[in-house]
Order: C-alpha cells, then sequence, then structure tokens
C-alpha cells in the first residue's frame, strides 16, 4: 500500500496524534475509497477568517486524490470529548460533501463506547441536517456525554466543510 502522508504539520497543530490514530484513518481512507494508493492534501484552517479560533481546533481537513490527481472526496481528523478522556474519530465526505462514513477510531474510556457502534453512526451518513441529539439523532445510555460531543463535533465539521466550500478553499 503506497501512501503519501504529508500528516506532520497538521498534527503538530493538532496537539499530536498516536502512530496508531494515524494508521487507523489511513485505514479507514482505504476502506472507504477502496483503493490501496492515495495522496493527502492539508487543507489549513488558520487562514480562513470566517471560522472561529475555537473551531478550527483538533481539526485535521485533509484532500483525497487518487494516483492521477484526481479527487477522491476528503477526510476530517478530529477529537471529541467523553465524561473523562478524549476520543479520535474520522468524518469521511464525497466531493458533493456529503457525509459517506464516521468512524471513531480512538475511545480509551471505560464508558461511553456505545459510540463506536456503526448501526449507531450511520445515522450521519448522508444526513444533511442539523444533528440534534435525542431529537433526529438516537441518544444513548450510558453515552450520554460521549455521544452529545461526537455530536456537536460533526456539526462543526460540516459547518466547516461547507465554510470552506464557499470561500473556494476546498482546492
Amino acid at each position: 500500500m503506497k501512501i503519501l502522508s504529508i500528516f506532520i504539520p497538521a498534527f503538530i497543530l493538532f496537539g499530536g496524534v498516536s502512530d496508531k490514530v494515524k494508521q487507523k484513518a489511513n485505514k479507514a481512507i482505504t476502506r472507504y475509497f477502496e483503493t490501496d494508493s492515495f495522496t493527502k492534501k492539508i487543507i489549513l484552517l488558520d487562514d480562513i477568517s470566517e471560522l472561529q479560533s475555537d473551531e478550527k481546533e483538533n481539526k485535521v481537513v485533509m484532500h483525497i486524490f487518487d494516483n492521477d490527481s484526481k479527487s477522491l472526496g476528503y477526510a476530517v481528523l478530529s477529537k471529541g470529548k467523553g465524561r473523562f478522556d478524549y476520543f479520535d474519530f474520522i468524518v469521511i465526505y464525497n466531493n458533493n460533501l456529503d457525509v459517506k462514513k464516521v468512524k471513531v477510531l480512538e475511545y480509551t474510556s471505560s464508558r461511553g463506547a456505545e459510540i463506536c457502534s456503526h448501526n449507531w453512526l450511520k445515522q450521519f451518513v448522508d444526513n444533511k441536517q442539523f444533528h440534534d441529539y435525542g431529537k433526529n439523532i438516537d441518544a444513548l445510555s450510558g453515552a450520554t456525554m460521549s455521544a452529545e460531543s461526537i455530536v456537536n463535533e460533526i456539526n462543526l465539521i460540516n459547518k466547516i466543510m461547507l465554510t470552506l466550500k464557499f470561500t473556494d478553499s476546498l482546492k
């Protein structure tokens, strides 16, 4: 598997991500886009004045290309906060900015792991509306804080992606 990775600058800004999370992110991208070889271009959020500085924290936006430099879509690596610990997850978009995959990459807390369930996470796929935990996103018993966190983060990531689109920053 050939992967050109330019994670270094963005992950320094991201506060450091373990090699394990990077590998899981690459695996999720590989599986969704059904390719063993891709390149990633990091889209820096620091230059986007339409976003507040706290909205840019803990986000790495990547434009994904095949070997022929054809755009496959986008992936955003982010962190959420459970009751006691942070967790890492990825949101994968197609070129139309439809959410196609949400995957929790690393969840270390002893509580709230229900948010890792594929069946729960698929609620976000192709769902363009604002997500409201407990209303249009199912509540989870025992994972309230983690679930609310990931819902809020996905709403924020969707806002970021639309802002990048409207500021012509997704090229």
